[in-house]
This record gives structure tokens, sequence and C-alpha cells, in this order.
């Protein structure tokens, strides 16, 4: 899906990002899958 609709990165939306800590990295993304939970959307995984 991705070769065939996606035209390019957008480093726009994560630049800021980078470098990010281990720790903080693993906190986001414990804070992204509650929030996509939240919103209705299925996460699985242990983190």
């Amino acid at each position: 899906m991705v070769k065939r609709y996606g035209l390019r990165l957008l480093p726009e939306l994560f630049a800021h990002l980078n470098p990010m800590p281990f720790e903080s990295a693993t906190q986001m993304e414990v804070d992204l899958a509650e929030d996509l939970r939240r919103a209705g959307y299925t996460v699985t995984g242990g983190h």
C-alpha cells in the first residue's frame, strides 16, 4: 500500500524528535498506544 500510494517522507513531522533518548522513546510509545486505544484502534504489543 505504501509503495502504491506513498509519495515521500515528511521529515518536518519527525525531525524535532531526533535524536531521542531511549527512555523518552519508550514512554512516547506507551503514550501513543494509549491515545490510539482511546480513539478506538486496536493496539497490541508488550510495550
